[in-house]
């Protein structure tokens, strides 16, 4: 008995029986910080460490356990409740905290992400500030939701490779067209003209390639020497360049036509379809309506004449033989036909009592 009481004298956070524990840290609020944080840095069981880490509301307390937890499962959580705080995914989350949240993050993937889908500016400034490769900057500019904060990422890249990258694969048009503005080689802009993911880009590169041969021709136009018999054995390969120029021009506007013209044939047959479908539907409807009421009205046509030969056999001196004809109907008509039945029921009754007494054996 003294051992029963001395369990039971000890608080439930200290209770030998993790269920116990468990139950205790369950029941406290978010705002009981002192006892969460105790439970999820102290207690001896995973199970009741991560319950007490997913009420945790303070980045400070969840860096440590991130720094310090032997759990992979418990770590990983308070990893995840810092990002959620970051990106202010519970109520009442402050500026403040979001902050602590951010600088306390230890992944630079998960410090990325912030960086790209956060609401709040502060935050991701903070963010982009933590990382420093220049491939996540990338994405931060092609990816971010925040106008300036994409802006400050991509005014911090340099390297050509980075360019091309945002060029290829910006979901915006903004980021996308400043860096193929940032390009001069014609290589990588013949690339993006040909290959990129953003129809911005695609358009702004082609633009600068036609003004690149437009200069080469102007250029060339201009060294020429003011001697007339001097410009007479180059004459024919300059205008083989300007026909050519030309000839890119025209096929440039011409592929641009044609993408044109292909998306709005793909728009009308889209449309096409699916007016042919609904017509399909519609007609398909309709027969079946159409089939129904067919087989609505056999089945009135049919029901008439079954009630007609009961009322036959009703009046039908051959009592074998009216018997014969109401058991036929009765086997013909379906189980939905209760009206049918409770007539054929009747009339077999009426039969019944016409019959002569002592006509039994012989019929």
């Amino acid at each position: 008995m003294a051992l029963l009481d001395r369990f039971r004298s000890l608080p439930a956070n200290r209770h030998p029986d993790p269920d116990v524990r468990l139950a205790y840290v369950e029941g406290l609020s978010i705002d009981e910080r002192e006892q969460l944080a105790a439970a999820a840095r102290e207690d001896e069981s995973p199970r009741v460490r991560r319950a007490a880490v997913g009420k945790l509301m303070n980045p400070s307390t969840l860096a440590l356990v991130a720094r310090d937890e032997s759990d992979p499962g418990v770590r990983a959580h308070a990893i995840s409740m810092l990002r959620d705080i970051a990106l202010e995914a519970f109520e009442e989350i402050s500026e403040a905290d979001s902050l602590a949240a951010v600088e306390s993050l230890p992944d630079p993937k998960i410090v990325a992400h912030v960086a790209k889908t956060a609401t709040r500016q502060s935050v991701a400034e903070c963010a982009l500030a933590r990382l420093t490769d220049p491939r996540m900057r990338g994405s931060v500019a092609r990816r971010a939701t925040l106008d300036l904060v994409r802006r400050a990422a991509f005014d911090s890249l340099s390297d050509r490779e980075d360019f091309v990258a945002v060029a290829m694969n910006s979901g915006f048009k903004d980021t996308a067209v400043w860096a193929v503005e940032r390009l001069t080689d014609r290589a990588d802009l013949e690339q993006i003209a040909e290959r990129s993911n953003n129809k911005n880009a695609v358009k702004r590169a082609r633009g600068i390639l036609r003004e690149m041969d437009e200069r080469v021709l102007q250029e060339s136009a201009a060294s020429a020497p003011a001697s007339s018999h001097v410009d007479e054995p180059s004459a024919p390969d300059e205008q083989e360049r300007a026909r050519r120029l030309e000839a890119e021009r025209l096929e440039s506007q011409a592929r641009e036509a044609e993408e044109r013209a292909r998306a709005e044939a793909e728009a009308e047959a889209g449309r096409e379809r699916e007016a042919r479908l609904a017509a399909e539907r519609a007609a398909s409807a309709s027969a079946a309506a159409e089939q129904a009421l067919k087989q609505a009205e056999r089945r009135r046509e049919r029901l008439v004449e079954l009630v007609a030969a009961i009322e036959a056999a009703a009046i039908d001196e051959d009592l074998p033989s009216a018997r014969r004809s109401q058991l036929l109907v009765q086997r013909e008509c379906v189980p939905s036909c209760r009206g049918i039945e409770i007539l054929i029921d009747r009339q077999c009754a009426f039969a019944d009592e016409r019959k002569p007494a002592g006509a039994g054996g012989a019929v």
